[in-house]
Parts: structure tokens; sequence; C-alpha cells
């Protein structure tokens, strides 16, 4: 009884503090809610067909998600977990029924992830969302059994990226059509291509618009964004390094604003396909740009990929990685310096991503430069060319990994991966 007093005080100190518009908002959800809970009744009529069905055949449903793309390159770990290691333990078999979300991020990307769970057997697709998201909460609800699993990216399956070897390829007619787009962008044959990225809000917001949890306020994930813009000199030495350097993405709120024919901005172009991003990223000499959803799919096609505006600083250890990065640093506004890295450590601000409680604590978060950016382009293709994976750590980079040990954030492994050398020369340790 205390309980229903309590959400109500709480429905009417809402009203009264947002007005008459959180009143038709709740009432919306409230009447989505009372209509999910009566097709979760409905639907109990299919529940024992499942049970008996489950006695004779062994099988799980999951939920894959596909709305953001760097979600959705939780596939292959899932690929590793319910196909590989089942094989490799000699488990019973089972069949794998799955649905996945209702927005897909790249057409492209699923099929070639359907072609791949197909050739392994025991993976069946369903069609449609809805009826299969009821139907496996209706059986929960009615026999407090779990039948679904909603598989996601965790840092535990990171290492999956370094330690094994791609898992999805494109076929020689995916090739070949590639090659006719390159003709498209005026890329001749043979070239190489650098895949660049910035993060904005454009993506989040124009699948809002489409239903993708449209209550949801995404604008704590703007602390990541940075300008397209700040790219622009990386790319111009990377075209004089004789790359083509390709602007990725789906969505984009900003134009590349460059007359260099050979950087091109195809998160605008009308050539823009979920083909053609997949075979660039596929074919590209390696990825640098923002740690966003698009560099996970230069991950799971192992190309190497150099991150800028990491944030939180944090976050660049929670995977193995041998690419140096750099990352995004703090201000302490009232005394207008930038603070070190034991600072950020002291004050547990490497795990922190919510700009509103970073204000709140005196702190506002600088982007990288152009200039900051463009020293890790050099350094990038200087790598690159010479073909050098192996990590030479400067005593400071070291000194680093010594404060991360002390970090209170004990639920994140933290891996000794390299910060941009001229970027980390010039910050305070």
């Amino acid at each position: 009884m205390l309980k229903i007093k309590q959400f109500i005080n709480k429905q009417i100190k809402d009203i009264l503090n947002k007005g008459f518009k959180i009143l038709f908002l709740k009432f919306y959800l409230l009447l989505k809610l009372t209509i999910k809970l009566f097709l979760l009744f409905a639907f109990g009529i299919f529940v024992p067909f499942i049970f008996i069905l489950k006695k004779k055949i062994n099988f799980h449903f999951f939920e894959l998600p596909t709305d953001r793309i760097g979600c959705f390159c939780a596939w292959e770990p899932f690929i590793l977990i319910t196909h590989f290691n089942r094989k490799l333990k000699k488990k019973d078999k089972k069949i794998f029924f799955i649905y996945h979300s209702k927005i897909i991020s790249n057409n492209f990307l699923l099929d070639l992830y359907k072609k791949k769970m197909k050739s392994l057997n025991s993976y069946y697709f369903l069609h449609g969302y809805s009826f299969w998201e009821l139907l496996t909460s209706s059986y929960q609800f009615w026999t407090g059994q779990k039948i679904k699993t909603y598989f996601k990216a965790r840092i535990i399956y990171y290492p999956i990226f370094v330690k094994t070897d791609r898992m999805v390829f494109l076929s020689n007619e995916d090739i070949d059509k590639g090659e006719t787009i390159l003709e498209k962008f005026n890329i001749p044959k043979n070239s190489k291509w650098i895949c660049v990225h910035n993060r904005d809000s454009e993506y989040l917001n124009s699948q809002k618009k489409k239903g993708y949890m449209p209550h949801q306020d995404f604008s704590y994930h703007n602390i990541r964004d940075f300008s397209a813009d700040d790219l622009i000199p990386a790319a111009e030495y990377f075209t004089q390094k004789g790359y083509y350097v390709i602007r990725i993405g789906s969505k984009s709120n900003q134009k590349f604003n460059t007359k260099n024919s050979m950087i091109i901005d195809f998160v605008n172009s009308k050539y823009r396909t979920d083909f053609a991003e997949i075979y660039f990223l596929d074919k590209c000499e390696f990825y640098f740009g923002s740690s966003a959803g698009c560099w996970k799919v230069a991950k799971i096609f192992r190309k190497p990929a150099y991150l800028v505006n990491h944030f939180p600083f944090g976050d660049l250890f929670v995977y193995p990685w041998k690419y140096p990065g750099i990352f995004k640093k703090i201000r302490l506004i009232n005394e207008n310096r930038i603070i070190s890295i034991k600072e950020m450590i002291k004050y547990n601000l490497n795990q922190i991503n919510d700009e509103n409680l970073l204000k709140k604590m005196g702190f506002e978060v600088l982007n990288n430069t152009p200039e900051e950016i463009l020293s890790l382009a050099i350094e990038s293709e200087e790598l690159h060319k010479l073909k050098d994976t192996n990590v030479q750590f400067s005593i400071k980079q070291a000194q680093v990994f010594q404060e991360m040990e002390k970090s209170e954030s004990k639920n994140f492994k933290y891996y000794k991966n390299p910060i941009g050398k001229e970027f980390l020369s010039k910050i305070n340790l």
C-alpha cells in the first residue's frame, strides 16, 4: 500500500513540476503497458505448446541488437560463444532461434552474419520482432522460466577481437561490386584508402524519429562528439602520402569542408549505401577517428584502428589494443587549467561520461585539437608503413599504467594500450 501511495505521489509531483505535457506522456506509457500486459496474457495460449516442444528439442531464443552499429558487432562473440565454444566443449547440440531489433543499422552487415551462421547450421532466423518478443516474454511471464536471451556487447568479450581470426568475409561477387562503386567516387582501381569518422548526434536523433527509444534523452552521448573539420588536417596529410580518405558513417549533421578530390565525404554522398560502407571498411588500410560504433566494424575485419577524442580516458584501456590513441582532456574550470592523469584517477574521472555530472563537479571536457589529431595521423601512417606491431613503451607511458592500476574502478580490466607519443609528451602525469 505504501509503494502505491509513493507511486501516486511521484506522478502528481512530476505533473506539477513539468505540466500537462508529462501527463500525456505518462498516459501514453500507461496505455502502452496495459496493452502489453493484455498481449502477455493472450499469448499464454502458446505456452503449453512451447513447454511440450522444449521437452523434445533443445532450443533457445536470442534477440540480437542491430539498431546501433557498435552493438551489432556483438554478433561475432555470439557466434563464438554459442557455436565454437560449445563444439570445443562437446556439448549437446542446441538449436538457436534468432530475431533481431526492428531497426537495422546496416542491412549488408546483417546479410554477412546470416550467411555465416547458416553455414554453421543450428541457427534459424525468425522474421518479425514484436511477435517473438511477446511470445518469449509471455512464456517467462507464465512459467517463470527464461527462454530468451538479449545478447549484447560486454567488455569481457573484447579480447576476442585480438585473439581470433576474422569471421565474416566479402564474396568475390561483393568485391567485384565494390570495385564498380570505386568508379562512382573517382577512385582508381588498386588505390589505397583510409576510413575516417567523427561522431555526432545525427544517427541517434534520426533513429528516435523512427521509433527507437523515442523518450530516451541521448544528449549524455554528446560528450563523445567532435567536429568533422577537426579531421581535415589529418585527412590532408594522408592524401599527401598517397591515400584516399573516406569519411564513413550512416548519418551526419556536418559536412567535410574540403576541396581536395582525394577526400570523400561518403556519409553525405548520394552514392552512400550500407554495402559500400562495409566494402570501404573491409578494404581500407586502416581506420582513423572516433571510438563510436564504426570503428568496431573495422575491428571485426581485424583492421588497424587509431582512435582520437576517446572519452572517458579509462575506456582507452578496457580492451587489448596495440594501436595508439588519444583522449579528450579535462579542464578544471575555476582554476582554468587542464588536470593531470593522476587527478583524473584521484577524482575517478577516468570513467565518468556524464557531461552534466562533470559540470556540477566543476570540470569541462576539451576535444583534441586538429594539431593533436594530425600528430597521431603522422604517427599512425609511419607505423602502418613500417608494419610495426611491436609497441615500445616510454617511461611516461609505463607510469600511466601504474597510475591506472590505482583506479577505484575495479570492474574494469586495464590493458597496456599505447597512447600517441607526441600527445602523451604534452600531458601532465
